[in-house]
């Protein structure tokens, strides 16, 4: 449950409006960030690939949180990083740009929907309900107490002319989280895997 808390709020620190704000603060100009948002979609077709890796592992969990923190270690430390280096703005798109796509590759691609679901099986059948239940719950409030804190400080770091900076302080906030989503999520016990009836191919 915490890991997924975790996951809930470093997602809403980093895409929708904070993701738009951030290329925005970096010079990105309105087709650019189209052109992005558009290619982070076409890598979620990548997902097609995903159970043709996942399908052979006997063991998913490692594999997974491998993926997961070098997924963290581009999006959320390389990428907050890169504006504070002497670069022009065009190398500094170009390198934000291409990172993110990166990045968006190794989490739809080499994930997909692996990530997500492989530690549910951990979760006691009789407790199952209750716990997507309390999830749902939580994910509301979280939602709530996440946007407006970030959204007020992001309005009162605007004011005094730091919104770069504060851009750069929720996505190194979203590193933490990540990595302790990681850490709840490494505690689950990943059970055997059932073996399915057919094998998955291209």
């Amino acid at each position: 449950m915490l890991g997924t808390m975790f996951a809930i709020a470093w997602s809403l620190f980093t895409t929708g409006v904070f993701f738009v704000g951030f290329l925005q603060s970096n010079g990105a100009s309105d087709t650019m960030i189209g052109t992005v948002n558009m290619a982070i979609i076409a890598c979620g077709l990548l997902q097609l690939f995903s159970p043709l890796i996942l399908e052979r592992f006997k063991k998913r969990k490692r594999y997974l949180l491998t993926m997961r923190g070098i997924y963290g270690f581009i999006y959320f430390g390389i990428v907050s990083a890169l504006p504070l280096l002497p670069f022009s703005r065009e190398v500094l798109l170009t390198l934000i740009t291409g990172l993110i796509i990166l990045s968006a590759i190794i989490q739809n691609g080499l994930m997909g929907s692996g990530y997500s679901t492989w530690h549910i099986q951990s979760i006691p059948e009789k407790t199952r309900i209750n716990f997507f239940s309390f999830s749902f719950m939580a994910n509301t409030i979280i939602n709530i107490i996440c946007m407006v804190s970030a959204g007020a400080f992001l309005d009162n770091m605007t004011l005094s002319g730091n919104e770069l900076y504060a851009f750069l302080a929720l996505r190194l906030v979203a590193l933490l989280l990540i990595f302790l989503e990681m850490v709840f999520y490494g505690r689950s016990v990943e059970l055997p895997y059932k073996n399915t009836l057919q094998r998955v191919r291209f």
